[in-house]
């Protein structure tokens, strides 16, 4: 035994929940329909449409936000590429008083998610140093409220390790659909981590092992 552990046996302390699998990404969902939260923007902040001209200020703002991971010119083809018209009314990039790229999102869609139509957030993603402030509520507000004019439902996928981001969706509304014994594990791991209580209506998400696709699309990206 550690020293840690000899520690926690002699108080009497728990064992620390496992961490989730590495890989794990939970897919959650959230219907459209009703309200959805105000978008509220610190003074000086907002939020415009992207155009051709942003890919790499988009690609910047990912690498600012995911400093350890290895984000490809091509990104942001890759994965919008198959309909660069509709960038212009679904990908955003939030600015600040100067009018400075500071975060993105995505109000994407997946033509076929469990045989529905449905909107997708994606790639949300802050720069650090404007962390804190409530951009990446305002945004995820904003991507919601575009969504719900096309789609009755919404999708996306988080990394397991990204508690800020999971919390974050929880209070947008967003629910896990797990639909396996596997997938149930993970998200009772993820709620001891986050000392969330689980819902026991059975309404559980999915892993996804593809690094490319829900919000960020990849692991820990920022809130």
């Amino acid at each position: 035994r550690t020293a840690r552990e000899m520690f926690r046996v002699r108080q009497g302390l728990p064992a620390p929940p496992a961490p989730a699998r590495e890989g794990t990404w939970l897919v959650m969902t959230r219907a459209l329909r009703g309200a959805i939260p105000e978008a509220v923007w610190p003074e000086g902040f907002t939020m415009r449409p992207m155009s051709l001209d942003d890919i790499g200020l988009w690609t910047d703002i990912q690498r600012d936000a995911e400093p350890g991971v290895t984000i490809p010119d091509t990104l942001f083809r890759d994965e919008f590429g198959g309909d660069l018209e509709a960038i212009r009314w679904r990908c955003f990039i939030a600015t600040d008083r100067h009018g400075l790229g500071v975060g993105t999102i995505s109000a994407w869609y997946d033509r076929d998610f469990e045989g529905e139509d449905v909107g997708c957030i994606r790639y949300l993603a802050i720069r650090p140093r404007f962390r804190g402030l409530g951009l990446a509520k305002a945004a995820l507000a904003c991507a919601l409220q575009r969504l719900a004019e096309w789609h009755q439902r919404c999708c996306l996928a988080v990394s397991a390790e990204n508690a800020a981001a999971i919390r974050l969706f929880l209070r947008f509304g967003f629910e896990p659909a797990l639909r396996s014994p596997e997938a149930r594990a993970d998200w009772k791991e993820i709620c001891d981590r986050l000392g969330h209580t689980p819902a026991t209506d059975g309404k559980m998400g999915g892993r996804k092992e593809c690094a490319s696709e829900g919000c960020g699309g990849y692991p820990g990206t920022a809130m």
